[in-house]
C-alpha cells in the first residue's frame, strides 16, 4: 500500500494581508493556495518548507519563525464507505522573512487582504479553515470527499474543523 502524500502550506503574513500563490493541483487546473512544499525524504517538514519557500519565491524564512497553525487531513471515501487518508497538509504562518516575494517559478505570488481572499479560486475546504488560521487559531481539519471514478473529480462531502490548544 502506498503511503499518504504529505505537504506543507506556508502563509506569509504582513499587516492584515496574506501571500497566496497559484499551484497546479491536477492536470489543467490551477488553485490559489499558500506556498506548497511536498514533503519527501528524511528532511524535517520545517527544513523542507524553508527550502521550498525560497525556491518558489526567493523569500528567506527561518525554521524558528515558522508557526505551526495546524493540520488538514484529506480523506477519500471508497465504494465500501471506508475512509482512506490521501493527503496530509501541515500549516504554517510566518510574519518574519527577508526579501520581497518574486514570481520565480510561475506561481504568481500575490498579497490579499484578509477580507478580500478570493475563496472561489481556492479548494472548497479552505474557506472553512484559512480564516481561523489567519486569526492565529490552531486547528485540525478533516476533509472527506467521494471520488467520482468516471471524471476523476472529487466532491467534498464533509468538512470538520476544530480548534486545538497550543
Amino acid at each position: 500500500m502506498q503511503g499518504i502524500n504529505h505537504i506543507s502550506l506556508c502563509f506569509l503574513i504582513k499587516d492584515d494581508s496574506v501571500l497566496l500563490t497559484m499551484t497546479s493541483d491536477r492536470p489543467g487546473k490551477t488553485t490559489l493556495t499558500g506556498i506548497v512544499s511536498h514533503i519527501i525524504g528524511t528532511d524535517s517538514i520545517t527544513k523542507k518548507t524553508v527550502r521550498e519557500v525560497y525556491r518558489l519565491t526567493k523569500v528567506t524564512v527561518y525554521e524558528h519563525d515558522l508557526k505551526q497553525s495546524g493540520t488538514v487531513h484529506y480523506y477519500t471515501i471508497n465504494n465500501s464507505g471506508n475512509r482512506i487518508e490521501v493527503l496530509k497538509a501541515t500549516l504554517y504562518v510566518c510574519d518574519v522573512w527577508q526579501n520581497n516575494p518574486v514570481n520565480a517559478t510561475g506561481i504568481r505570488p500575490t498579497w490579499y487582504a484578509f477580507g478580500d481572499i478570493p475563496f472561489n479560486l481556492m479548494l472548497e475546504d479552505a474557506q472553512s479553515w484559512l480564516p481561523r488560521v489567519l486569526e492565529d487559531d490552531k486547528i485540525i481539519a478533516e476533509v472527506y470527499s467521494r471520488a467520482n471514478t468516471l471524471s476523476q473529480d472529487e466532491s467534498v462531502q464533509e468538512i470538520l474543523v476544530r480548534s486545538i490548544l497550543s
